[in-house]
């Protein structure tokens, strides 16, 4: 996606239809309308203050028909079908009441589909487990990366004799023991 000054669009096309000699390749442009423009599953809106804000694109042929709850599918395809769809409302919607819109869009066009409100609620519980875990991992790899700055090298003579014991009570205190292997 590329925007550009009004005017300037014919230009831009040709020239970048004019790079592809095979002419495989073929670019378009659309114009905004009424402060709109549809890009891919998009739809950027332009707000009155010249920003703009993004919200989920359904062509005007969509059905929101999606896997019927009672097909004979498994039951993680059908929650995968609802978490797919919250997964596009959270990565797509820049807006919290844009959000909660479209997911009241999803969850009327799947409930048509057979799909029970315990099965929401079912993916949004994965959901928050899923997020706990990864803040959970994120706070262990933050903690071992902290105790790993102090670690400072040292060199230890090991002997048969003597060295297993002392290289045992050296590892209680979290060194690392380094045993050549000639010995």
């Amino acid at each position: 996606m590329e925007v550009v000054k009004r005017g300037a669009q014919q230009e831009l096309t040709d020239h970048l239809n004019s790079t592809d000699p095979t002419g495989n390749i073929q670019f378009t442009y659309e114009e905004e309308e009424k402060g709109t423009l549809p890009f891919l599953d998009t739809l950027l809106v332009r707000k009155g203050d010249g920003s703009v804000k993004l919200l989920v694109y359904r062509k005007s042929t969509h059905t929101d028909q999606y896997l019927n709850f009672q097909s004979h599918h498994p039951l993680h395809q059908k929650l995968g079908v609802i978490r797919t769809l919250m997964d596009r409302c959270n990565a797509v919607v820049t807006e919290d009441q844009d959000k909660e819109l479209e997911t009241q869009h999803i969850k009327r066009a799947l409930m048509r589909c057979g799909y029970p409100e315990w099965t929401f609620q079912k993916v949004e519980q994965q959901r928050r487990r899923k997020k706990t875990e990864k803040t959970k991992n994120s706070k262990q790899q933050e903690e071992k990366a902290r105790g790993t700055q102090n670690v400072t090298n040292s060199s230890v003579c090991f002997s048969r004799s003597c060295g297993a014991a002392k290289c045992c009570k050296l590892k209680t205190h979290g060194m690392q023991i380094q045993q050549p292997s000639h010995v």
